[in-house]
Formats: C-alpha cells, structure tokens, sequence
C-alpha cells in the first residue's frame, strides 16, 4: 500500500476500461474492473495523486459503456472508496486538486442535479470520449444518484474522516421534513448518518442520549407515538392523514439507528467497552422486535399501532448484520 509501483500500476491500469485507448475495445467483467479500482486506491493511499484522482472521480458517476451494464452500483461503490483512500485526510490541502473541486463534485454526486463539467487536465479526452454506449439505459446530463451516491458518500467520509469539518458534515443532510422523506433512500440515509458521523469524530459518544439525538424529531415521533398522537399533531396541518408513510419513516428510523450504531463501534473499536457493548445489545434486541411485512401485507389502508412500524425482512436483517457488526469491532482487540 502507497507504494505507487509502476508495474503493479500498469497491472491494474489495463483492467480499468477509462485509461485505455478509446480505439482499443477489450471485454472486461464489471467485478474485475471493480477490483482493480479498488486496487488502485490502495496503491496509491494517501497520496493525492493527481491522475488518479481524476481517473477515480470520473469513475464514480460513469455512464454505462454497454447494454451489459451489470453491477454499476458495486463499481461506483468501489470508485468512491478508492478516491477517499487516494486521498485520505487531505482536508484540501493536497497541493494541485484545488482546481478539481473535489467536494463539490463529490456532494453534487450526492444530492444531483446537472453533470458537471469536467475539469481542463490531461485527462480530458478520455473524459470526453467515454460516451454512453447503452441502447437500454439513457441518463442523459443528469446525475442518476441511485448509482452515484453510496461511493461519493463514502469517498466523502475516508477524506475528511476525523476532521470535525462541519461545513461537509452539514451537506449530507438527513431528512427532516415529509418533503424530503418524499425522496429519501434509506439505505443511503444509513451511510449518510455513518459519514457524517466519521466526520464529526469528537463528537461521538457512548451514550443512548447521543444514539437517539442523531434520529431527527419528527422521523422519532411518528415512529415512537401512536397513530392517534401522530395524527393530532401532524395530520391536517403538515400533510394529510392518509398520506403519512409509516412504513418507509419505520425505514428511515432503523437505517439511522444502525447507522450511528455503527459509527459508535468505529469509535470504541477494540476498547471491549461494557457500557457501550449493552447499548448495542439492547438496541439489538430492539430491531428484533420490530414486526416485518408479509406478501399479504403489501399495500396498508388502515393502519394500526401494531402495524404502522412494519417493515420488509430483508431491510431489517440489513441492520442488524451492521448492529452485529458495530460489536465484532468493539471486540476486536479481545478476540485477536
């Protein structure tokens, strides 16, 4: 790792389609080329190279090159780690990326909007001839951040990882209002809240009172009040009645909890800390009592206390794989 070897460099370089010829045509598997991205970060780590930043940044939001466009998620993915290793705590500071606008790129990756505008280097023609080849997929000049936001998330959170930077801590925004939930993933809520959290380093604590601050207001209400007490108090006024979706501000409510579970086990990693090892558990045992949804149970009219909360298995399994995990890294010293 950050050894930057020429000849593992050209290793990986050929496997990585954008540092090709554009008249060289060579069939390269989604997983491999995956790997070799990934690969590059680690060879570069730390180094804010400025090549293969560029090369890494055009990778995140790539259109897909052919109607075989499997897997783009897990490359994007990929590419968003491999930039924030490549360019681990560099808090703009690394000399010759300013003109990248490597932060703004990255939120507009986030939030979307119009591609920007690639940046005057020597990687411009590649930029420029790597247009979309797929007849089954037309994104047009818009960001589809449904591929792009997990890697940017990531990228964002490795290169300003314990930096307590509040200006990006405050870009990737939570839901807070209906609006918003209106549009929200909660899948890219969960590494939204993880993020801002390895930000914002100082400011994780041990506590359920820090665990539960992180859950906005009105996400905690709806969730933990019944339907009654909901609908006094947002029902009519906010939004109507039969419009409030209980089951994706269930959603949105377990992602940030093990989120910001996992975040708190990063933080205790290794210190075989009892307190916090007995907030995890419990919150654990929590998440197993959420009740889930059947096939029988797809569209709800009236919903009940006991039913407004469902949600679907594989989401939940999701979050407790992570709570499991968040406990793994607080043990790891002890079981090494």
């Amino acid at each position: 790792m950050s050894s930057m070897d020429d000849s593992l460099s050209r290793t990986l370089c050929i496997h990585i389609p954008f540092l090709l010829p554009p008249t060289l045509e060579i069939e390269i598997t989604m997983p491999i080329q995956s790997a070799a991205i990934l690969g590059a970060g680690l060879l570069y780590l730390g180094t804010s190279h400025r090549l293969m930043t560029e090369m890494i940044l055009s990778q995140i939001g790539r259109k897909p090159l052919s109607d075989r466009c499997m897997d783009r998620e897990v490359y994007a993915l990929c590419a968003g780690f491999a930039l924030g290793l490549v360019n681990i705590n560099y808090a703009e500071k690394a000399i010759g990326l300013s003109d990248l606008q490597l932060d703004e790129r990255l939120i507009r990756l986030v939030e979307g909007g119009k591609v920007m505008d690639p940046p005057l280097s020597m990687l411009s023609a590649n930029m420029n001839a790597e247009s979309s080849k797929c007849s089954s997929v037309l994104e047009g000049d818009n960001v589809n951040i449904h591929i792009t936001a997990p890697g940017a998330i990531m990228a964002l959170s490795i290169i300003h990882m314990q930096t307590d930077n509040i200006t990006i801590s405050r870009r990737l925004e939570i839901p807070a209002t209906f609006y918003a939930l209106e549009h929200a993933k909660p899948f890219h809520i969960l590494l939204k809240i993880l993020a801002k959290n390895l930000i914002m380093w100082s400011g994780i604590e041990g506590t359920k009172e820090w665990l539960y601050s992180q859950i906005p207001t009105l996400i905690r209400e709806i969730f933990e009040s019944p339907i009654k007490v909901v609908q006094s108090k947002y029902g009519g006024t906010m939004i109507a009645e039969e419009e409030i979706d209980y089951s994706a501000i269930a959603l949105c409510y377990i992602s940030i909890l093990s989120g910001s579970i996992l975040a708190m086990g990063f933080k205790y990693a290794g210190t075989n800390n009892k307190a916090v090892m007995s907030i995890i558990c419990s919150e654990i045992e929590k998440l197993r009592a959420i009740p889930t949804t059947s096939l029988k149970d797809q569209n709800y009219i009236n919903h009940t206390n006991v039913t407004k909360n469902k949600v679907d298995k594989y989401s939940l399994n999701n979050c407790l794989c992570i709570c499991a995990c968040a406990i793994s890294i607080v043990f790891y010293e002890v079981i090494r």
